[in-house]
């Protein structure tokens, strides 16, 4: 899934990216995941750092 939407950040700019991935079912819930997991403080930073690359902003929820 990280492929894909480096291809959409390459195709269509960072901006676009979350948009276009919403527009695709299984990368939308795939994304909805991760968004959870970051919440979750489940993500690696690295793992973080390559959704912001491809234009995905994810705020990070600390563990408590």
């Amino acid at each position: 899934m990280m492929a894909r939407l480096t291809r959409l950040a390459r195709e269509l700019g960072k901006p676009n990216v979350e948009v276009m991935a919403s527009r695709e079912p299984d990368l939308r819930e795939w994304l909805e995941s991760q968004m959870v997991a970051a919440a979750r403080g489940e993500l690696s930073r690295e793992f973080l750092t390559s959704l912001r690359r491809v234009g995905i902003e994810i705020d990070e929820e600390p563990a408590s």
